[in-house]
């Protein structure tokens, strides 16, 4: 279950990458690549989920968790609900009733962005296609 803040399982933010990796396999990326924060990437296909790391140690910066998110069609679905029992069916309705005010709700032409603290949620088309737990 994946836990606001921290993460899922072994997979949580300021864990090392061999720890994260013995969970979900090597991963596929280009750690020369640097993004924002000073972090790179590494995608788990197989399990939907996507791990941010800091150059600096490889501890996860953040992670992501997918369900045929556009551009990330080819990950699988993660086999995930966070600790409240929100999952891939919920609604945004569901969402708020459950998770209460967002910080920030962004939204365009047919996605949307609802920030908590410690987690956040994207919704394309009234689905969810992504829940992230965002760096400290």
């Amino acid at each position: 279950m994946i836990v606001a803040g921290f993460g899922w399982g072994a997979v949580t933010v300021n864990a090392d990458r061999a720890i994260v990796e013995k969970t979900l396999g090597k991963g596929e990326g280009d750690e020369g690549s640097e993004y924002l924060d000073g972090v790179y990437f590494r995608e788990y296909p197989e399990m939907g989920i996507q791990v941010s790391y800091t150059h600096k140690g490889s501890k996860v910066h953040a992670i992501f968790f997918y369900n045929k998110q556009h551009r990330y069609e080819n990950m699988a679905t993660a086999p995930v609900k966070t600790d409240k029992g929100v999952g891939w069916e919920t609604t945004y309705k569901e969402l708020r009733k459950v998770y209460g005010k967002p910080k920030e709700d962004y939204h365009g032409d047919n996605w949307r962005r609802v920030v908590y603290e410690g987690i956040d949620f994207r919704f394309e088309n009234d689905v969810m296609v992504r829940i992230g737990i965002p760096g400290r």
